[in-house]
């Protein structure tokens, strides 16, 4: 797969399988001890509110004011611990949190909340 190949799998979707090969191919060399991508079937589904989700991009911040919340809250963390009582995804730190919000809505993109926050 070329980068213009796995760019496009990212930004547009693809299966499982293209878009695992896609991060592959994007991640340089310098981050290649950075764990991969989850597969998608890792992401918990919603429970609180089907209708509402919120969706947080997080690096070593304090997130406790998570658990209270009314709505769903999907945790995408990029370093750290996970926050406990709130469901967490892990990624690799190689974007800033646009790129974390369009990985959610690209893998997301037929699951997705009628009303999703970021």
């Amino acid at each position: 797969m070329t980068r213009e190949e796995a760019r496009h799998v990212v930004a547009w979707g693809g299966s499982a399988a293209e878009f695992d090969e896609a991060w592959a191919v994007l991640l340089p060399d310098s981050h290649a001890a950075a764990p991969p991508p989850p597969a998608l079937s890792a992401i918990p589904p919603r429970t609180r509110d089907p209708g509402r989700q919120l969706i947080v991009a997080a690096y070593h911040e304090d997130l406790a004011w998570l658990s209270d919340g009314e709505c769903d809250v999907l945790v995408y963390h990029k370093g750290g611990a996970c926050p406990q009582g709130v469901p967490c995804v892990r990624l690799p730190n190689i974007q800033r949190e646009a790129g974390t919000f369009l990985y959610h809505i690209v893998t997301q993109y037929d699951s997705l909340a009628p009303i999703t926050l970021f």
